[in-house]
């Protein structure tokens, strides 16, 4: 690995912190998850950004025939907790479907602040039965919340630790349905914590025809529940359609922000703190391709935003606006639509396909981007893969004209080569970070300090 580039910026990173309820209530919290941005000022300054310590972590195990550990094969998500990290990953355990042995992503692992693996907790098939769907982890009620976010609305309570605490049969959140049913049944949804609950919002599918789709009736609802799945709001119906949608969504400083793709068209659902209602419209000018809209958070007093993948050729381009109070992107007046608002076409590399890209915002409003690209870091050097974190310093000015500061990282050589479907996640500490890659046989962390 190499030290690069050194750009000015806005000075950053400490300890994410949520304040405020959405959509017009009170109160604070704390939460890591993707997006989440404390807005605490901050002079400008010359920042350089150092990437160390680069290792493989492993799972302690007791089989003689594993001495170095079980991998922490295929990431699904990470969230820091007081001064450690919680991160979800494959169980050892598998489910069969039709032919193939699926592991479902339902190992909860704690990490130290520097990257090293603690404890581990394997919680197999027990937590829903024959699920492989995706879960929110939730910081909050002293430790995590665990929500479901495929078909199924169970919650489950982990303490600090990653150990259960209450039922051990978790909370349904909304009625269990059996799989003929034509009554609501929960097929997709997405959550984000704000104060001392957290935002639900789900997918539900009434299927007048059991078993198909003709017919077939989707509604999206908002909801605000506590850390045991009561209501804190009634819930609010946000859109209807014929087709499927998977919800993704953030929380900031009491505003909420709501995205999905409706038929291939995104769309968006924007509740500023206060407001009355949800404002539903669609997301005009990005270009087609059913791009996969990533809502990020970018200021504690609300200030939200998205990211998202534009396919130009082959080469899958970054792109990102800010929202004003209005929940419209902000845009030179020149411009007439989205896709100029690129982020990663200033990178000088080429992103690599398939790689879950993480995005999150520093103490002082700063976004932080962690992707994976392809390129040589010297004329000599062989083709490969490097990790490449890019920050953001922005303001009034369109995201893609923010001031940028980049880094551009040679993996350990020693290191097993990147799968074909890496995610990266950064865990923000009061004085560094910690850099988590997982792909589908293992997980390496590194060290990142801005100084």
């Amino acid at each position: 690995m190499r030290h690069r580039s050194k750009f000015t910026f806005a000075a950053l990173l400490a300890t994410l912190m949520l304040t405020g309820c959405g959509g017009g209530g009170g109160g604070t919290g704390t939460s890591v998850a993707a997006g989440t941005v404390v807005d605490t000022g901050g002079d400008k300054a010359t920042v350089a950004i150092t990437v160390s310590a680069q290792q493989e972590v492993r799972a302690a195990s007791s089989d003689p025939g594993q001495p170095a550990g079980v991998p922490l094969s295929r990431m699904r998500e990470a969230v820091v907790v007081g001064d450690h990290i919680l991160l979800r990953s494959d169980s050892a355990a598998t489910i069969q479907v039709d032919r193939d042995l699926i592991h479902p992503g339902t190992r909860v692992s704690m990490l130290d602040a520097q990257g090293k693996f603690v404890a581990t907790h394997d919680y197999g098939n027990t937590l829903a039965n024959n699920y492989l769907g995706e879960w929110a982890m939730l910081p909050m009620a002293g430790g995590v919340v665990m929500v479901q976010t495929g078909a199924g609305s169970r919650l489950f309570r982990l303490d600090a630790q990653g150990a259960m605490v209450g039922a051990a049969a978790g909370i349904d959140l909304y009625a269990v349905q059996p799989v003929d049913s034509p009554l609501p049944t929960v097929v997709a949804s997405a959550a984000a914590v704000d104060g001392d609950g957290f935002w639900y919002a789900t997918t539900l599918v009434e299927r007048p025809i059991p078993n198909s789709e003709k017919n077939a009736i989707y509604s999206m609802m908002l909801v605000k529940l506590d850390a045991n799945g009561k209501e804190m709001t009634p819930p609010f119906k946000l859109t209807m359609s014929t087709k499927f949608m998977q919800p993704r969504m953030v929380v900031s400083g009491g505003a909420v922000l709501v995205s999905w793709l409706d038929s291939g068209t995104p769309m968006q659902a924007y509740w500023p703190y206060g407001g009355p209602r949800p404002v539903v419209h669609s997301v005009t000018g990005t270009g087609g391709g059913a791009p996969d809209l990533l809502p990020v958070a970018m200021a504690s007093t609300g200030k939200v935003g998205m990211l998202w993948n534009y396919k130009v050729g082959m080469t899958s381009n970054l792109l990102g606006v800010a929202l004003n109070e209005n929940g419209n992107p902000i845009i030179d007046s020149g411009r007439v639509d989205l896709t100029q608002e690129s982020l990663s076409a200033k990178w000088n590399y080429t992103r690599r396909d398939r790689v879950t890209f993480d995005a999150r915002t520093a103490s002082n409003g700063s976004l932080l981007i962690a992707d994976v690209v392809t390129g040589r870091l010297n004329p000599g050097d062989p083709l490969g893969d490097l990790l490449l974190l890019a920050d953001y310093s922005y303001g009034a000015a369109p995201l893609s004209s923010a001031t940028m500061n980049v880094e551009w990282v040679r993996r350990d050589p020693a290191a097993a080569p990147l799968g074909q479907a890496p995610i990266l996640r950064q865990m923000l500490f009061a004085d560094h970070a910690v850099l988590l890659i997982g792909d589908e046989t293992h997980l390496e962390t590194a060290t990142v300090t801005r100084h």
